[in-house]
């Protein structure tokens, strides 16, 4: 499956290689290279240049060919520039995945304080109220969480 493109990589030497426009859009192009990766050889990424979201990506196998591309649709949502789908593929395998928001909203960021996500506290975190502003009312409990 194409998905898994996605895992957090530790990157060493990343540069920006140039600038293209990606569908009307002024874009940054960044390569990088992963740090002792079992599947890339090579990232490239174009970036946009008035939101800094990213527009498209491409992956590189260990053979230096093209491997996986992904395209991200960005918009607006309350003001914040925000990646709100995904489109995965696989140029070796022909796999296809998508991911995409249905639904997207930012609260005031000062209703939830970093104090409230200390682990110590996690065991607290479902009876914050924070929670009444992201959650749709429910007649229980929607879900617990316990400390480890």
């Amino acid at each position: 499956s194409a998905y898994w493109v996605l895992p957090r990589r530790e990157l060493v030497d990343a540069h920006v290689t140039g600038s293209e426009v990606i569908d009307g859009r002024p874009a940054w192009v960044l390569e990088a290279k992963p740090r002792q990766d079992d599947y890339y050889s090579r990232i490239v990424s174009w970036v946009a240049q008035d939101t800094r979201m990213p527009l498209r990506r491409e992956f590189y196998d260990r053979a230096g060919r093209l491997w996986k591309t992904c395209r991200f649709d960005t918009m607006t949502v309350d003001g914040v520039p925000s990646v709100v789908a995904l489109h995965l593929h696989d140029v070796q395998s022909e796999d296809s995945s998508e991911w995409r928001l249905t639904a997207l909203s930012y609260v005031d960021a000062g209703t939830l304080q970093p104090e409230t996500l200390a682990p110590e506290m996690l065991g607290q975190l479902a009876a914050q109220s924070f929670w009444r502003l992201v959650l749709p009312p429910s007649d229980g409990a929607p879900f617990a969480l316990t400390a480890p």
